[in-house]
């Protein structure tokens, strides 16, 4: 069928998941349409096949009101690989010759309830079936679906009931929120009758609160005899007069579900003693480290110097990126700075160095990586077995890394510039599996040891303490290597907001307000204990909501491509960031809001990358100075979602990158 406008990606996504019924089209369904057979060849060599289905189920209005035509009658063919294997397998259409292709298929089609689903094609801005089955009974005029949950292992009838009744999550797999409100729900022979509420996922619901939750199990015999067609226990066609029926009989046998059973899930009751006493249930106390008020106002007072210091230095930067830098680096061996070049990433890594009075060459470190590293040991260095010497690398790095080996208290940095150059899992793959292993086991390997020729010059290997930071810079140009999620799962991607000339200016006048550079001595003790909020187990420090939309998230990315998603690594991140904000009056210098926002943004849609098979369905697309939402930004302007945060540099971001593919047919 003829498309008026391309549905919008989240509606397409859904509508791609939705399944209808239909039969054959007849002539008479045709009138209207240029063809008027049902089914024929659609070339001159006869080898695709065209046919017509007339859809007999609803069809959403988003959906529809995009057809150009409302005779719901759909195309479908065999330029499919689905319908060719589908027909093949049901009428060994294959094995026929020509003159017998249409003849068998017409009969095979006639007078059969056929199961489709709607494929857009964005070339040629059409919608076609593809055929899922064929049930062979006699169609009715129209149907109406009945959705049915989905069970986990070991769930039943009394489980779903007990989630309906605590408003708990569940999911109605193949009937996804842009269909119509759900009449009823169909599950184990009992038919539940309740308001939904809709969430952050297409497929998942709750129970609203306020409403009843009405049902039967007198009509499990004569509902099976009503339906028409079955989809697994997810979705039940029932013909229109069956249903009438059925909402006819509901009404005379259903039951209010809250007055049969009761949940109390967070009291309980002892009835030993002459009067019953209700015990509520706790929440354990989780193991947090709390920052002192000493160490609070110490690492205030280093914020605000590297704030005075930045304009000192004419780095523009806002306070929240430094103040994501700042929390990234105490919380991290890693933190990235990327962004157009131009903006002082290199010059900030150099600069929060220096207020952490770091020497250059001693304790602070500039490593210019060349497209030309390939190896680990063109940073490191290696050894010769013929002379038994190491031979350093002319970056210096191993020589901080013994420095700071042997001065743990004392902070070192060292600072990849332009860290992607080159491919980064390459050269810098050693320093990739250090960056999850506790300290104690934190090994960099230089070679291996030689028992009869031993050297004198450099251990075999270097342990990596918390006393030092690494901070990568790169630049997001045709000329760089992208980075693997193996990669971005270790770390945060600050990108800094560039600020308006006008805002660069204000920021100017202050220079005279802070005439000198001045640095602050930290220990290691105080900047990686006394400033960190240590937490045995982070993911507790998130809130439900946060996980739900993390979930959800997840769910979008992978669907997308299965190797893609968010890792538990990436999460634990983001709790420890948000664990991390400095206290100010006991009020988090950032707004959780906002933290989690840059969260998102930096930790997650590093990951939302590539060609736009992949990236154009989540970010959406743009076509002329208009922006189409995709499903990540779909669900981060959904009500759940915008009570967590408005999430304005995500979907911000989400534009950019759409606007990317637009350009380049490829987001970074």
């Amino acid at each position: 069928m003829k498309l008026l406008k391309k549905i919008n990606p989240t509606i397409e996504k859904q509508a791609q998941e939705l399944l209808y019924v239909g039969r054959l089209a007849t002539t008479e369904d045709m009138a209207s349409m240029i063809e008027r057979d049902p089914i024929y060849f659609k070339d001159m060599h006869e080898t695709v096949i065209q046919f017509h289905i007339k859809c007999l189920s609803p069809i959403p209005s988003e959906i529809s009101s995009c057809f150009e035509y409302n005779h719901r009658v759909i195309t479908g063919n065999t330029i499919s690989y689905n319908n060719t294997d589908m027909l093949n397998a049901w009428f060994n259409l294959d094995k026929l010759a020509h003159t017998e292709k249409i003849k068998t298929l017409r009969e095979g089609l006639e007078n059969k309830l056929i199961a489709f689903r709607l494929n857009e094609n964005y070339r040629s801005e059409m919608i076609f079936a593809e055929l899922y089955m064929i049930e062979d009974c006699e169609p009715a005029d129209s149907y109406q679906v009945i959705p049915g949950p989905e069970m986990k292992l070991g769930e039943g009838k009394k489980e779903f009931e007990t989630i309906l009744l605590e408003q708990k999550p569940f999911t109605l797999k193949e009937y996804p929120k842009l269909c119509p409100p759900a009449p009823y729900i169909y599950a184990e022979g009992t038919i539940y009758q309740t308001e939904l509420k809709q969430t952050l996922n297409a497929t998942t619901y709750l129970s609203n609160e306020e409403s009843h939750i009405w049902y039967t199990e007198e009509l499990a015999e004569s509902f099976q005899q009503m339906v028409d067609l079955r989809i697994n226990q997810a979705l039940y066609f029932i013909p229109q007069s069956n249903y009438e029926q059925l909402v006819e009989q509901f009404e005379k046998n259903k039951k209010n579900l809250r007055q049969q059973r009761t949940s109390s899930s967070n009291v309980v009751e002892f009835s030993s003693s002459p009067k019953s006493v209700a015990v509520e249930k706790t929440v354990p106390q989780r193991p947090v480290h709390i920052v002192s008020a000493a160490a609070k106002e110490d690492e205030l007072a280093f914020i605000q110097q590297l704030q005075k210091n930045a304009t000192n230095r004419g780095l523009y930067w806002t306070e929240e990126d430094l103040l994501s830098f700042h929390i990234s680096a105490k919380t991290n061996l890693l933190t990235v700075l990327g962004g157009m070049s131009g903006t002082g990433k290199s010059q900030m890594a150099k600069l929060y160095g220096e207020t952490l009075n770091l020497t250059y060459d001693e304790r602070l470190l500039l490593v210019p990586i060349s497209p030309s590293y390939h190896e680990p040991s063109d940073v490191l260095g290696y050894f010769n077995p013929t002379t038994g010497q190491y031979y350093e690398s002319e970056t210096g790095l191993v020589r901080l890394l013994m420095r700071a080996e042997r001065h743990s208290e004392e902070l070192h940095l060292v600072i990849f510039d332009e860290m992607n150059l080159s491919q980064v899992e390459h050269w810098f793959s050693p320093f990739i599996s250090l960056l999850e292993i506790e300290e104690d086991n934190r090994y960099l390997t230089l070679y291996q040891p030689m028992e009869d020729q031993p050297c004198a010059t450099h251990p075999s290997r270097i342990h990596i303490g918390s006393n030092v930071i690494f901070v990568g810079t790169v630049n997001f140009d045709e000329t760089t290597k992208e980075f693997s999620d193996r990669l971005l799962d270790r770390t945060n991607m600050i990108v800094p907001q560039k600020l308006s000339f006008q805002e660069a200016f204000l920021l100017a006048e202050q220079v005279a307000n802070y005439p000198t550079f001045t640095a602050m001595e930290v220990t290691t003790s105080r900047y990686r204990n006394d400033w960190r909020t240590q937490v045995q187990h982070p993911l507790t420090l998130l809130l439900e909501d946060e996980v739900q939309l993390l979930d959800l998230m997840h769910e979008l990315m992978s669907e997308q491509d299965e190797n893609r998603g968010i890792s538990f690594r990436t999460v634990l991140g983001m709790a420890q960031f948000l664990a991390n904000i400095p206290i100010v009056e006991d009020e988090p210098i950032l707004s959780r809001a906002r933290a989690f926002d840059l969260q998102v943004s930096q930790r997650i849609l590093p990951k939302v990358n590539g060609l736009a098979s992949y990236v154009e369905p989540l970010v959406g697309y743009v076509e002329g100075d208009d922006y189409y939402s995709g499903l990540l930004t779909e669900l981060f302007e959904t009500e759940q979602a915008q009570n967590i945060s408005t999430f304005e540099k995500t979907i911000a971001e989400l534009q950019s990158k759409a606007k990317e593919l637009m350009l380049y047919g490829y987001a970074k």
